[in-house]
C-alpha cells in the first residue's frame, strides 16, 4: 500500500510531502518505508531555518502516525484484509 500525504495549511511558508510504502513481509509483519520533503520557497537562510523546524515537527509526530496506523492495520488483519487484497480492492 502506498500513501501520500501533504500540508494543507501554511503552504505559503512551507510545503511537506509525506510518501509512505507499506509492504507486508512473508511472516505476517509489515514493514514501513517513509520519505518526507520539507521545502520553503524563502531564500537568505530563512527556508533552511523554516525546513529544520518543519523536519524537527515532523519527527516528533512520526511515531504517534506510526501508531496510528499500526491500530488500523492490525483492525484490517483482525477482519481479515491483507495488504496484497487492499490494492487490488474496486472503490465504490
Amino acid at each position: 500500500m502506498h500513501t501520500r500525504i501533504r500540508n494543507l495549511n501554511h503552504t505559503r511558508v512551507m510545503q511537506v510531502e509525506e510518501t509512505q510504502l507499506y509492504i507486508e513481509n512473508s511472516d505476517k509483519t509489515t514493514s514501513c518505508l517513509v520519505e518526507a520533503r520539507f521545502l520553503s520557497p524563502f531564500g537568505w537562510g530563512v527556508a533552511k531555518r523554516i525546513e529544520k523546524f518543519g523536519q524537527s515537527k515532523f519527527i516528533e509526530n512520526l511515531q504517534k502516525s506510526r501508531s496510528g496506523m499500526k491500530f488500523i492495520l492490525e483492525r484490517l488483519r483482525e477482519n481479515g484484509y491483507r495488504l496484497h487484497a487492499l490494492r487490488n480492492a474496486v472503490p465504490h
